[in-house]
């Protein structure tokens, strides 16, 4: 499948962000999980840089 991951890393004052667009394997979906498929999305440019608004299970 193809995707676009975002890779960042820290510049001397600065986050740095670059976006591939690359081969991925297809994800598999473990026990008690689901694959969705997503046909279209979208992102702004200041995305990458907004602070991580929401938690996962893991986190708490």
């Amino acid at each position: 499948m193809k995707a676009i991951r975002l890779y960042g890393r820290h510049g001397p004052d600065h986050m740095v962000f670059e976006m591939v667009f690359e081969d991925a394997p297809q994800p598999q979906p473990g026990m008690g999980e689901v694959l969705v498929r997503v046909h279209a999305t979208s992102v702004m440019w200041q995305e990458p840089t907004w602070s991580e608004t929401w938690k996962t299970l893991n986190k708490g």
